[in-house]
């Protein structure tokens, strides 16, 4: 199974997907189970192809991660529309899960068979499938949140109820992924915290959802405030999933680098061949980085990873561009200085 095989399976299980959704607003329950179920089961098979195929399972890269979530959408949709038969949430959870399809589809990134050491623990997989289905539910009970603060008045206590069950189902399985995160951190680095920006953010979106749970059982008549602390902590886990990411920036910084001094020394308004390759080469040198998003800038890094050519390209571009990036990057280019 290939990476290139993923637009016909995905699009087909979105397909079956709508179809499903499209069955719940008829109140067609044989084909919504039958049209959903087949569209998950076609997505899994994809993702089981490529997790044979790379030989270790498909969680390394952000792309990768972002598979699992759309697997898990449609599996937390059809869950709650079984237990409360709310039709609406077949519709968001193919919608939500059709935009990260996308996002792989015109961002692939890039798939290798290699793990960096960090990731080579048994640990690992159990954590970022566990958290991707804790994030699915979580997203779904955001979604409540959003749709009872605009009723206001018109809210229902069974809708509050579900708000809390898919909290309660979701904390419970964050809770596990980062237990399961802090045996992987024990195993790849020798201690189950560290208090790094990743950690400290999941540390804080887990608090934050604690607040929601503990204001729903003190103040039960609050649910107004209890919906905007919901909102926080969802914005919380989104900075944890995606707005600390160190390997991302560095890729992002590398490729804005290289572009300038292309521009300039190459004078074409797109990358030239030989830029394009030491920016695919530097990508593929930040993938396989073993010390992952605990990574020092390559300056202070105690392991030369390029080869002796491609290094004296890369001082060539950060002799060039670095003084720049202040002019076209400022926030970037400071963040890294800072680090």
């Amino acid at each position: 199974m290939s990476w290139d095989s993923f637009v016909w399976f995905a699009l087909t299980a979105v397909l079956l997907w709508a179809a499903g959704a499209f069955f719940a607003w008829k109140e067609r329950k044989p084909l919504v189970y039958a049209c959903t179920l087949t569209g998950i089961a076609l997505f899994f098979a994809f993702i089981l192809g490529m997790w044979i195929s790379l030989e270790r399972p498909p969680l390394r890269t952000m792309g990768e991660t972002r598979l699992w979530y759309s697997f898990f959408l449609p599996v937390a949709g059809i869950i709650v529309y079984s237990r409360w038969r709310y039709k609406w949430i077949l519709s968001f959870s193919t919608l939500l899960s059709f935009v990260f399809i996308c996002v792989n589809l015109f961002k692939p990134g890039i798939h290798s068979k290699s793990l960096m050491p960090a990731l080579q623990s048994p640990w690992f997989a159990p954590h970022v499938i566990v958290y991707m289905f804790s994030y699915a539910l979580l997203g779904a009970a955001t979604v409540m949140a959003v749709y009872m603060l605009i009723r206001k008045g018109k809210t229902t206590e069974k809708e509050i109820n579900l708000t809390d069950n898919l909290v309660y189902v979701g904390l419970a399985f964050l809770t596990f992924g980062m237990l399961f995160g802090a045996l992987w951190a024990k195993e790849a680095w020798g201690t189950y915290w560290a208090w790094d920006p990743k950690e400290t953010w999941a540390a804080a979106t887990w608090l934050c959802y604690l607040v929601y749970m503990h204001l729903r059982k003190a103040k039960p008549g609050e649910w107004q405030t209890a919906c905007v602390i919901l909102l926080v902590s969802f914005v919380c886990l989104q900075i944890c999933w995606w707005g600390v990411n160190r390997i991302g920036e560095e890729k992002q910084v590398v490729r804005w680098m290289i572009g300038l001094f292309c521009r300039r020394k190459h004078h074409g308004k797109r990358l030239c061949p030989d830029c394009s390759a030491l920016a695919s080469y530097c990508d593929s040198r930040l993938e396989h980085c073993r010390f992952g998003n605990e990574k020092p800038t390559c300056k202070k890094c105690p392991v030369h990873c390029y080869s002796p050519d491609m290094r004296e390209k890369i001082r060539a571009v950060m002799r060039y561009s670095g003084p720049r990036m202040i002019f076209h990057h400022p926030f970037a280019a400071i963040r890294h200085l800072v680090r």
